[in-house]
C-alpha cells in the first residue's frame, strides 16, 4: 500500500535543495499519472515506470473514476508511490496537484494510457540540470495495432520517424512553480502552453528526437474529441505569442506570389484582404516576393505587409540571354529567402518561381506551405509532377481544387482545404439604387481561363433582348487589347467599358451599380472571389459550371451556373434574370446571407493561422 496524500489538508512534501547547476539520480525523480476510468490500461503505464526503476517516485492521482481505477491504484502502490484521490478534477489541474505533493526535484509526466521508455530516464539523469531547463520530446507510435483506426491515425503511424507531439517530458519543481503549473482551465493543448510559456519566460527548452514514450491508441482516446484538442494546440500557441506585440514576437511568414496590389486577382484580393485584417494582431510578420513583367505596375506595399520585393522576369535583356537571366532570377530569389529567413513560407500558385522556390526553401531547412488557388490546367500537371517530391504542405481553396491536386499526390493528408474569404464591407453601406441601363461587370485578372471573351459575345446576344444592357470589365492582363479588338468588331464599342486594374473600394462601388456580376471561366477555377464579393453586396452572380464555383454558388438559389464556353447558354440567363426584378431582389439577398454564413475573412484568417500554428508545431520550430 503507497503513501496516500489528501489534497485538501497538509503536504508531506520533502523539498530538496536544488543547487543552479545539479546532477540527477532516480530517487530525485517523481512520475506523475493523472487518471479518470483506467482500470483497463494503468497497470501497463505503471509496470513501463517500474521496469526501468523501484527508486522512481510514482504519483497516481485517481480522478473521478467509476470504473474501480482507484482500487487498483491501491493495488498497484508500493513503498514509493503517493496516491491521490480526487472528486472529479480537470487533468490540468490533476497533473498540479500531482506535482505539488511529488518529492522529487525533476518531474516527469506519463499518461495513464501510454508507457515510458527507458530512454527517458537514462536522459534525464545523463543531464547537468539547471532550475529552468524543460525536455520536450516525441513519442513512439509504431507499436500498435492501426486496424480500427482512422485514416489520418493510420497515416500519421505510418511514419518512418516516431510522431513528434508537444509533450513536456520532464521539467525541475521549482522551474514549474516558478511557471505557476498548468493552465487549469485547459483540457486539451495544456502541454504546448506550459512550454510556450517556459519560453517565454527564458527556460532552456530542450528538443529531442529520441522517443521518451510508447503512445497506444485505443477506443476511447482514438475516437474522442480530436477537434477540441487541435482547438487547444492553437488556444495556446495564440495565448502565449499574442502576449507580446512587439515586432520582435511576430513569427516571419515569407509569401512568394505571382503578383500583388495594384493588381486585381483573386489572389491578390484575398491575401491583402487577409493582411489588412490582422495587421493589428501581429502575431505574423509577411512579406513578399513578387513577378515583375515588363510593362506591369509595381507592386505596392499595404496595409499588414512589410515588404515587397520585385524580381523582373520579362524584358527585352531576359530575351537576350536566357539561361543567364534565368541564373540571375534564381540567385535573386534564393538571397532574399536567405535575407528573410522566415520560420514559413507560403507559396501561393503555379508559377515562374514555382519549382524554384520550393528546392530553395527545403535546402534551407524551410517548410513551406504550397497554395494552390485553382483547379489544375493541363500545362500545370508537368510542374506539380516535378515538385511532388519536394511537397509537403499543400493547401486547396475548395473541394474541387483538392480533387484535382489528389492524383497527382502520394497521400492525400498532404491536402489541406480552406474556404477564401471577403471582408463583408459592412461599413460601407450598400448602394439598393443601380444603374439606370442594366449593368453586367466582369473583374479579375483578364487572360484566357478567365473566359471574358465569352462574356463579350454573350453580350451582342443580350442586347438583342434588352438593347440597353452595358458590360464593365475590371482588371489587366495579356487578353486586354485582344478583348478590346473583340468588342469592336461585334459592333459593342460603347457598351464594353474596360477600367484597367482599381482599389479594392472601388471595386465595392461597380458591384453595387451592377444589376448582375458575371464569372464564366473556363475549366480551372477554383473558387472565384469576385463571386463572394458579389454575394456579400447582395448581387447575383451567373457563372460557368466548372470547378470550385460548384461550392461558391448554390445553383438557383444564391446565383446561377451554366455551361461554360457557350455565350448562348450564359446570355439566356442573363436575359432570363434581368426580366424578373423579383427574382433579382431575392436571389441577392439569399446569395448576402449564405456568403456571410461561410465566407467571412475573419473565418478564412482564423483557419489560416490554425493551419500555420499546426505546421510550425509539428515542425518543431522555436516560435
Amino acid at each position: 500500500m503507497g503513501r496516500r496524500f489528501d489534497p485538501d489538508g497538509a503536504h508531506p512534501h520533502v523539498h530538496k535543495a536544488l543547487i543552479l547547476i545539479m546532477g540527477i539520480t532516480e530517487e530525485e525523480i517523481s512520475a506523475v499519472i493523472p487518471v479518470r476510468n483506467g482500470a483497463a490500461f494503468l497497470e501497463r503505464a505503471f509496470s513501463s515506470i517500474r521496469a526501468i526503476s523501484k527508486k522512481i517516485e510514482i504519483v497516481l492521482v485517481e480522478n473521478g473514476s467509476t470504473d474501480g481505477t482507484l482500487g487498483l491504484c491501491n493495488q498497484l502502490a508500493d513503498s514509493n508511490t503517493i496516491v491521490i484521490h480526487l472528486e472529479t478534477s480537470g487533468v490540468s489541474n490533476a497533473r498540479n496537484i500531482g506535482i505539488d505533493a511529488a518529492n522529487g526535484s525533476v518531474i516527469t509526466l506519463l499518461d495513464a494510457d501510454d508507457e515510458m521508455l527507458k530512454e527517458r530516464i537514462e536522459f534525464i539523469i545523463s543531464r547537468e540540470w539547471k532550475e529552468t531547463d524543460f525536455i520536450v520530446g516525441t513519442m513512439d507510435i509504431t507499436k500498435s495495432d492501426t486496424s480500427n483506426y482512422p485514416e489520418e491515425i493510420k497515416a500519421a503511424i505510418s511514419r518512418e520517424k516516431p510522431m513528434y507531439c508537444a509533450i513536456a517530458v520532464a521539467f525541475t519543481k521549482k522551474g514549474f512553480l516558478r511557471l505557476k503549473g498548468f493552465d487549469k482551465e485547459m483540457s486539451h493543448g495544456e502541454d504546448l502552453d506550459l512550454i510556450m510559456r517556459a519560453k517565454r519566460d527564458g527556460f532552456q527548452v530542450i528538443y529531442t528526437e529520441t522517443p521518451f514514450l510508447i503512445r497506444h491508441f485505443h477506443s476511447k482516446n482514438v475516437s474522442h474529441d480530436r477537434e477540441a484538442m487541435k482547438t487547444g494546440m492553437f488556444s495556446a500557441l495564440r495565448a502565449n505569442i499574442g502576449n507580446s506585440r512587439s515586432e520582435k514576437s511576430s513569427i516571419k511568414i515569407l509569401h512568394v506570389m505571382p503578383n500583388y496590389f495594384p493588381h486585381k486577382g483573386g489572389i491578390e484580393t484575398l491575401m491583402s484582404q487577409y493582411f489588412d485584417q490582422q495587421a493589428d494582431d501581429r502575431k505574423f510578420s509577411h512579406s513578399i516576393i513578387t513577378l515583375k513583367r515588363e510593362n506591369e505596375l509595381s507592386s505596392q506595399i499595404t496595409n499588414g505587409v512589410d515588404k515587397v520585393y520585385e524580381i523582373a522576369i520579362s524584358h527585352p535583356e531576359i530575351e537576350k540571354n536566357v539561361v543567364q537571366s534565368t541564373l540571375s532570377i534564381m540567385k535573386q530569389l534564393r538571397e532574399l529567402i536567405e535575407k528573410e529567413n522566415p520560420k514559413l513560407l507560403h507559396l501561393h500558385a503555379i508559377h515562374e518561381l514555382s519549382s524554384f522556390t520550393l528546392k530553395f526553401a527545403r535546402s534551407l531547412g524551410i517548410p513551406v506551405i504550397f497554395h494552390i488557388h485553382g483547379n489544375l490546367a493541363e500545362k500545370d500537371f508537368k510542374i506539380i509532377k516535378s515538385v511532388v517530391p519536394l511537397m509537403k504542405y499543400v493547401l486547396g481553396v475548395s473541394e474541387a481544387t483538392k480533387k484535382s491536386l489528389a492524383e497527382f499526390l502520394p497521400n492525400e493528408a498532404m491536402l489541406h482545404v480552406i474556404l477564401n474569404g471577403v471582408s463583408d464591407q459592412e461599413d460601407i453601406p450598400i448602394e439598393r439604387d443601380k444603374s439606370a441601363d442594366p449593368q453586367l461587370l466582369l473583374a479579375g485578372r483578364v487572360e484566357l481561363e478567365k473566359g471574358f471573351d465569352v462574356a463579350i459575345e454573350a453580350l451582342a446576344l443580350i442586347k438583342k433582348e434588352i438593347p440597353t444592357a452595358k458590360l464593365v470589365v475590371l482588371g489587366n492582363g495579356s487578353q486586354l487589347k485582344i478583348l478590346a479588338k473583340l468588342a469592336e468588331s461585334l459592333g459593342l464599342a460603347d457598351s464594353v467599358e474596360f477600367k484597367g486594374s482599381v482599389a479594392n473600394e472601388e471595386v465595392i462601388s461597380y458591384i453595387d451599380k451592377s444589376w448582375v456580376v458575371l464569372v464564366p471561366s473556363r475549366e480551372i477555377e477554383g473558387f472565384g472571389i469576385i463571386a463572394i464579393e458579389a454575394a456579400l453586396r447582395g448581387v447575383p452572380v451567373i457563372a460557368s459550371a466548372v470547378g470550385g464555383l460548384f461550392e461558391t454558388i448554390e445553383d438557383g438559389k444564391s446565383g446561377f451556373l451554366v455551361s461554360s464556353e457557350s455565350p448562348p447558354a450564359l446570355a439566356k440567363k442573363v436575359v432570363q434574370l434581368l426580366k424578373d426584378s423579383n427574382q433579382l431582389v431575392e436571389v441577392g439577398v439569399y446569395a448576402r446571407k449564405r456568403a456571410l454564413e461561410l465566407y467571412g475573412i475573419e473565418k478564412f484568417a482564423t483557419e489560416l493561422e490554425e493551419y500555420y500554428f499546426s505546421i510550425l508545431s509539428e515542425e518543431r520550430l522555436n516560435v
